[in-house]
């Protein structure tokens, strides 16, 4: 058992190269998800922000028409 462990460990050093690799890989991955998801998110608040302000000019523009009309009919 214990010539069985120390050959396992011997041959676990020759893995750790990969090992760490595929970690490297791995952890690449996951910070380029995160970032499109941030970038993503930005983007989903900038729609929104954009939305808001066409509301805003739009019931602004339809209030200054109203009241040119109504100083019209004076």
């Amino acid at each position: 058992m214990n010539k069985a462990s120390e050959r396992t460990e011997g041959l676990l050093v020759d893995y750790f190269p990969y090992v760490n690799s595929i970690q490297e890989i791995s952890d690449g991955i996951r910070n380029t998800f995160d970032k499109h998801l941030k970038q993503v998110d930005q983007e989903d608040i900038m729609v929104l922000k954009m939305v808001n302000e066409a509301a805003a000019w739009h019931a602004f523009e339809c209030i200054r028409r109203f009241y040119k009309n109504k100083a019209n009919h004076f």
